[in-house]
């Protein structure tokens, strides 16, 4: 397991561990928070976000979680990256997309003069036991989509 000693040109797969939501938000803390740039890195996801985490900036291959996996010489869980790098509101740097834009069916497009940009999630797995109670109806967003001064 990848402590955060420098990787001197080494292999490392980061692999999820929770949700997707999980998945997505800690995958920015691949590029470019790493302290060698020769490093070689790897991303396990599930299946479903594979093709759209193949995209990610410094990612070298993704593969599915069910899939064996190239050789690594270190592994780290993503949720674990800003433990491991040490990061504090104070050493980030600004976000920024890291995550390549998709085709999104529901995606509106920035109205003239939009001056945020911002995306949200309104519902979990529905397979998850406990879905109804982290979920809600789009409909709660509505004022949110009816705004003209930001771009969901």
């Amino acid at each position: 397991m990848w402590d955060g000693a420098p990787l001197d040109g080494a292999t490392i797969l980061l692999r999820a561990e929770q949700g997707f939501g999980d998945c997505l938000q800690f995958i920015r803390f691949a590029p470019p928070w790493w302290p060698s740039v020769a490093v070689t890195l790897l991303s396990a996801c599930q299946e479903p976000l594979r093709r759209l985490l193949a995209g990610v900036a410094g990612v070298s291959e993704t593969v599915s979680l069910d899939s064996p996996v190239p050789e690594f010489a270190q592994h780290a869980a993503l949720a674990s990256l800003p433990h491991i790098l040490n990061m504090n509101p104070d050493t980030m740097a600004p976000p920024s997309a890291y995550v390549p834009q998709s085709e999104n069916p529901w995606q509106l497009g920035a109205p003239a003069g939009a001056r945020l940009k911002i995306g949200f999630a309104w519902s979990g797995n529905p397979t998850n036991k406990i879905n109804r109670r982290r979920s809600c109806p789009i409909e709660h967003f509505a004022p949110l989509l009816a705004r003209r001064d930001i771009a969901c």
